[in-house]
């Protein structure tokens, strides 16, 4: 089933959701930011065209997590979830990092949505761009890589393209490939 959240403050200011294989819905709001959530099972959040949610707690838990409709969904918390899935929609966020412990979470899946990398945030304490280990697994016909004007990215990972899939890279900000990419 799915779980429609009207307002942040019908969640409650600690609570915690936890996602067992079904959905967690943003339809009816704008700008609702979450705690922390954990996953039992592969579970969606759709967010509805036009609305954003910001997830300022910790996604963590054995399910991977799909953003599931073409709303925007932002990152600001640490998270180590299996895995996050872009179906559609925006997931933003300020650090590949905020994707998940590279290690538990070796592959972010882009598979027809956006991937927004924002402005300036990607550089680490001392200056220097951040590097991602992490691969990017791309399927379908209409995905997007934005990079901020500002941001730098060192990935280090691979870029694997399924038959399929093809990725549009866009944005002002810098994108090393350090790697073997399909």
């Amino acid at each position: 089933g799915t779980l429609l959240i009207s307002s942040t403050a019908n969640l409650g200011a600690s609570s915690e959701l936890i996602l067992n294989g079904g959905a967690l819905g943003v339809w009816n709001v704008d700008n609702l930011t979450l705690g922390n959530l954990t996953t039992g099972a592969n579970s969606l959040i759709d967010i509805a065209t036009g609305r954003t949610a910001t997830l300022a707690g910790q996604a963590s838990g054995i399910g991977g997590l799909q953003e599931a409709c073409a709303g925007a969904l932002e990152l600001t918390g640490d998270n180590t979830n299996l895995q996050w899935q872009v179906n559609a929609g925006v997931l933003r966020t300020d650090s590949m990092l905020r994707l998940g412990d590279a290690l538990v979470n070796s592959a972010f899946v882009l598979a027809g949505g956006r991937l927004q990398l924002d402005p300036g945030t990607q550089l680490s304490a001392n200056g220097n761009p951040q590097s991602s280990a992490r691969h990017i697994h791309v399927s379908g016909a209409a995905n997007t890589i934005e990079i901020a004007p500002g941001t730098q990215l060192v990935q280090t990972g691979q870029i694997v393209n399924a038959a399929v899939g093809n990725v549009l890279r866009i944005g002002g900000g810098g994108e090393f490939l350090m790697s073997n990419n399909s």
